[in-house]
């Protein structure tokens, strides 16, 4: 298998999808620092499921995404696709292409073959293919070739047992032992369920016997309740037929009084209709005449207005008229004087005259003003000039001189700076020597912490292991106490129970009742879940007293009475009468009649069905609300919520019953005998405690000493950390201290040189300055003559500005003022025509609101005569109040009438209830017999007739022995044989299958054994190759040189590596140099990919600290492996790039994306 292709799209740099197409052999990948070489091998990291934020240089998802730039948007979305080829029958494909997409949104997936994947499908994929979810060796990131040489011995252990492909054998190991530990939890399971069903079997065996008995008694009792029931309910049904006939005949009376009531009301409605229509139309009458009247006094004051309307606007008109005239009068008396037009004209052709003088005195006040500043400023020029020149010199001597007198103190400071360098060097070898020893003993440190650590780990699980017994068994004890003193409350319970009733019964003044028997709660022995429902049931009678005779309880409760004490209940045994209970068919949430629930002695039985017979116990409310609409008798819950039979509700723990609370079907031998057993379970759990603890503490004891001692040596350490810090740190200054005194003696030097030429060319300098100085004076000295003559001429043109300056402004103002008095005139003739017209359009609308008011008088007085016509009409309009009363006695009449048959009807309807109440009455007997009959277990509509019409001599006395034989038989478990049956068939499968875990056990208990052993077989097997081709790889590299592994001591040793350069003794890896580190670490990788190879590799610049000698050690062992591994390789090292078979370049375009070109050597070479 080998990588075929990588396509890239929105991931970091490669914004644009990018295809990469890899053959067999080496592939180089070059290009500028920055331009996303890097990149491509994260791309493929990425895509096979890494998610280390270090090892993708992105901290977050969205930073792998494209960011985009300035001329580029930013990617939605990152996609990288690697298509693996020659997988050899993977779902009969040779490609197989795995894809990893991320958005910016922050959702991720995975594809394999186009088709959404987890994660770990990816994973299981690989260790399919190659046995590995992806070698951490064969991605060697960007300066972490040297990390093997950095790693711990455990660290260096890992990648042997990558590199000896267990890992898939690792996950089946681990795999086996979770189904050894599920097999183990399953087998006690099964022991426990065995233990907890073989009591349950000899019970169930024993119920079965007991059920058939209760199966034959119940046949008699159904056959002998057939018979009664028949009996009842056709005795029931034909009383029920009687009062029907009955029911009948009522309800044809009270219907025939009821239409003889319904024809006396149509007539007294006809009646009161007729006399509603009369007043109604009396009313209309009335409301019509008030109508018309207001219509008629409306018109008079609308005709009133009009008229006052009509007489201001003629008064108007005439106001009008008369402004109108004097505003016209006033126009004509206005004349416009005739000679002011002549005068503005003259005016304007003086003005113009002035402006063209003006001008022309403007223009030669400009020219002199040019020529005088052009003259002023080459002369200021010329001094400034000369003055400048003048001080450039004068600073230039003295620079100079200053630089020719400071050459001498230099060679001073020079000869002080070597005597510092010789002492610096002196110091850099002491610090280097002491770095050395530091790092050798924190070595030697090290390894006796990684000593002690693993004896430390070692105790810490078996600590772990004892203190998990000991809170295993301290729970078991919690439990245990718990239970205990449970059992002893119990005991307590009852035995301070009986001593109060002793007490009470003993008290001074207490009635003594004879014959006393004990109270209720002390007969009733009530299964566990139960006490709540049948104390809520019993209530207060739970204390009551039993006692042998009626009349001894009557002569008590006489007492008791007239001592005024406390309420009391008395139940005499000899006067009890039977009271049947329920006998009720099994249904969905009811547990069953109480009276059959609980047990007691036989001579108690009658008391118990008397008080519990007609009581149902259900398991919720909901079944409780369905059992009490069906009237059967008292409903309770578990919980204890009672719904009494006639609707009412009662719930929570009365305050007399606290106290004589039911207890659970225990006696105080059962009792006792739980308690010995407890005390002997807690007794050896106890012992057990002491024994872990003792054991916990000496494992604690070692384990603080190790600790100490870890704790010492790692101060130690600390110590050394902290005094090579110190030597760093001293390293470091030193180091800046040569530098700078290096700087310092060369930039004295370049000074020294520098200074002398300067000195020259300042002194030549100045001589030049001075000439150019006087030369700039003479030029002043000759512009002055010049610039005298242009002031004169400058000044003499500024008087003939100012002259013609005055007197066009005169001409100006004349000319304003005769302009603003004509506006003047023409403004006021303008105002006065406006009014004028203004004064004419409000006469011409007063004429036409006149004309228009004209006509509406004449309208006005014309619908006021037809309002007043109309008015005397309605005055006559209305029913004669005669026909109202006669229409008012007729309706009198037929209400007394009505008032007769109506009393008629009331005792019809007073018959038909008393008919309608004995229907009510026979149903309800025929419903209570039908419920009871269902209660039973029958259908009273599908009994036979009975052969006799009176009920057979003995019936009632027969089903009352048979219930009481159900009774003594107690409750009784009718699915007692199935249930038998099934539980037997379990038991036989559950031990048979026992039987197969205990097998299956030792079977994986042995596979797991061979299995550790040979996973250290082939770590060992591998452990041997890799050290041979690593020394093989290091001498190959270093001629002359030897290097080596060997494992450390204990149980999973790790593996230790020294490396010797020919010519050279080392210690320690860190003393050898950098070029050393990388070839030694590249030896080791080679050994690992040598060992087992994995299908392809990618270095990311793995031969940057190699000079070129060792680049072509470098990429001839590439060319080795390369014959059985595919190799990716990011490099700068131009003789890697000519062992490659193909070369990709990355370079960074404008727009902040990574472009690829690519190139195939072989083609190139042919070319």
């Amino acid at each position: 298998m080998f990588l075929r292709r990588l396509e890239v799209s929105g991931f970091k740099s490669f914004a644009a999808r990018t295809v990469f197409d890899f053959g067999p052999g080496i592939t180089a990948v070059v290009g500028p620092n920055g331009s996303g070489k890097s990149n491509v091998v994260e791309a493929l990291r990425w895509a096979l499921g890494e998610s280390s934020s270090r090892a993708l240089r992105a901290r977050k998802l969205e930073e792998v995404i494209f960011v985009g730039s300035r001329t580029r948007p930013p990617a939605e979305k990152a996609e990288v696709t690697i298509v693996l080829d020659g997988i050899g029958g993977h779902d009969g494909r040779s490609q197989v292409s795995i894809s990893r997409r991320a958005y910016r949104w922050g959702e991720s997936d995975y594809l394999l073959n186009g088709r959404r994947a987890r994660h770990r499908d990816v994973q299981e994929l690989l260790l399919r293919m190659v046995g590995s979810t992806g070698a951490s060796y064969a991605f060697i990131g960007q300066g972490l070739v040297e990390s093997f040489l950095q790693m711990r011995p455990e660290d260096r252990r890992q990648l042997i047992e990558e590199a000896s492909d267990v890992q898939r054998y690792r996950l089946r190991l681990e795999e086996g032992a979770s189904r050894l530990g599920r097999a183990r939890e399953s087998m006690e399971k099964l022991r426990l369920v065995l233990g907890e069903l073989a009591p349950r079997l000899s019970q169930l065996e024993r119920q079965a016997r007991r059920a058939a008995e209760q199966q034959r008694l119940s046949a008699e009792l159904a056959e002998a309740l057939a018979l009664w029931y028949a009996h009842a309910w056709q005795r029931s049904r034909r009383a029920l037929a009687d009062a029907s006939r009955r029911l009948d005949q009522a309800q044809r009376e009270e219907a025939e009084r009821r239409r003889e009531s319904g024809a006396c009301a149509e007539e007294l409605s006809r009646a009161a209709e007729a006399v509603k229509a009369l007043r109604a139309q009396a009313q209309a009458a009335a409301e019509e005449r008030a109508r018309r009247r207001e219509a008629v006094q409306r018109l008079e004051q609308e005709l009133a207005l009009a008229e006052q309307r009509q007489a201001m606007l003629a008064a108007r008109q005439r106001e009008l008229a008369e402004e109108v005239r004097s505003l016209r009068e006033e126009l004509t008396a206005s004349p416009w004087p005739e000679d002011e037009d002549d005068r503005r004209r003259s005016l304007q052709a003086l003005l113009a005259s002035l402006q063209q003088e003006m001008t022309r005195a403007q223009e030669g006040l400009r020219q002199t003003e040019e020529e005088w500043r052009e003259l002023s400023e080459a002369a200021r020029v010329a001094r400034q000039r000369a003055e400048a020149l003048r001080a450039s010199a004068q600073d230039a001597a003295a620079r100079a001189t200053r630089l020719r007198s400071a050459s001498g103190g230099g060679n001073r400071q020079m000869q002080s700076l070597q005597e510092q360098r010789q002492t610096t060097v002196r110091r850099l070898a002491q610090v280097v020597h002491a770095l050395r020893e530091l790092a050798r003993q924190d070595e030697a440190l090290a390894a006796q912490v990684r000593e002690l650590s693993q004896q430390a780990a070692q105790l810490e699980r078996e600590a772990r292991q004892v203190a998990a017994q000991v809170g295993q068994i301290e729970s078991n004890q919690a439990q245990r106490r718990a239970q205990l003193e449970e059992m002893r409350s119990r005991l307590q319970f009852v035995q301070d129970l009986e001593r109060q009733l002793r007490s009470a019964a003993e008290a001074e003044g207490a009635v003594r009742v004879p014959g006393t028997e004990g109270a209720l709660f002390q007969v009733l022995k009530v299964p566990k879940g139960l006490e709540r429902a049948i104390e809520a049931a019993l209530g207060d009678w739970l204390r009551a007293l039993l006692v042998a005779r009626s009349d001894d309880a009557l002569a008590a409760a006489q007492e008791i009475a007239a001592r005024g004490g406390e309420r009391s209940y008395l139940v005499p045994m000899d006067g009890l009468q039977p009271v049947y209970p329920l006998s009720l068919s099994r249904e969905r949430g009811v547990v069953g009649v109480a009276a059959q629930l609980v047990r007691c002695e036989p001579r108690y039985r009658r008391l118990v069905e008397a008080l519990l017979g007609r009581v149902i116990v259900v398991e919720d409310l909901e079944t409780g609300r369905r059992m009490a609409r069906r009237g059967l008798g008292t409903v309770v819950t578990l919980d204890g919520i009672v719904l009494h039979p006639w609707g009412a509700i009662s719930a929570g723990q009365g305050q007399h019953t606290r106290q004589f609370t039911v207890r659970l079907e225990w006696d105080s031998e059962d009792v006792s005998k739980e308690v010995q057993r407890l005390n002997a379970l807690i007794d050896v759990g106890e012992r057990e405690l002491a024994r872990l603890r003792t054991h916990l503490e000496e494992r604690n004891g070692l384990l603080d000493s190790l600790r100490r001692q870890m704790a010492a040596l790692e101060q130690e350490r600390a110590r050394l950390r902290e005094a090579a810090a110190q030597q760093r740190a001293r390293l470091a200054q030193l180091k800046g201290e040569m530098r700078g005194i290096m700087a310092s003696l060369s930039r004295l030097r370049e000074q020294e040189a520098a200074s002398l030429q300067e000195a020259q060319a300042l002194e030549e300098r100045a001589a030049q300055l001075t000439q150019e100085a006087r030369e700039a004076e003479a030029i002043a000295a000759r512009l002055q003559p010049s610039l005298e003559a242009a002031a004169q001429r400058r000044q003499e043109a500024l008087e003939a500005v100012r002259s013609a300056s005055a007197r066009l402004a005169s001409v100006q103002g004349e000319l304003r003022s005769l302009q603003e008095e004509g506006q003047r005139r023409l403004e006021a003739r303008r105002r006065l025509e406006e009014r004028a017209a203004a004064k004419e359009s409000q006469l011409a609308q007063a004429q036409a609101e006149g004309e228009r008011l004209a006509g509406t008088l004449s309208d006005l007085r014309g619908r006021l005569e037809e309002a007043r016509r109309h008015l005397e009409a309605a005055a006559r309009a209305g029913p004669p109040r005669e026909a109202i009363a006669a229409a008012e006695a007729r309706e009198q009449e037929a209400r007394q009438r009505l008032l007769g048959v109506q009393e008629r009807l009331i005792a019809a309807e007073r018959a038909l209830a008393q008919a309608e109440a004995d229907v009510r009455y026979w149903q309800s007997e025929v419903e209570s017999l039908a419920h009871k009959a269902r209660a039973d277990g029958y259908d009273p509509d599908a009994l036979p007739p009975p052969p006799a019409t009176e009920v057979p001599e003995g019936l009632e006395e027969r089903i009352e022995r048979l219930r009481a034989q159900l009774r003594r038989l107690g409750s009784v478990n009718l699915e007692a044989e199935a249930e038998f049956r099934q539980l037997r068939e379990r038991h036989d499968a559950l031990a048979a299958q026992l039987s197969d875990l205990e097998a299956a056990e030792a079977a994986l208990q042995r596979a797991l054994e061979e299995m550790e052993r040979f996973l250290e077989r082939r770590f060992h097997e591998t452990f041997q190759a890799v050290a041979q081709g690593f020394a093989r790889y290091f001498a190959s590299f270093f001629p002359g040189g030897e290097a080596r592994l060997r494992l450390t001591d204990g149980p999973e040793p790790g593996v230790e590596m020294s490396a010797r350069p020919p010519g050279k003794r080392v210690r320690t890896l860190n003393q050898l140099s950098g070029g050393e580190r990388a070839l030694t670490a590249l030896a080791f990788l080679f050994a690992l990919l040598d060992a087992n190879p994995f299908p392809f590799c990618v270095l990311d610049e793995a031969d940057a600290m190699l000079d070129e000698a060792n680049v072509v050690r470098f990429a001839q062992g590439l060319r080795e492996l390369s014959r059985q591994i595919q190799f990716i390789v990011v490099t700068h090292n131009r003789k890697t790039i000519e062992a490659a078979d193909a070369v990709y370049g990355i370079s960074m375009g404008p727009d902040g994306a990574s472009r690829v070109i690519s190139l195939r050597l072989s083609d190139v070479a042919a070319g």
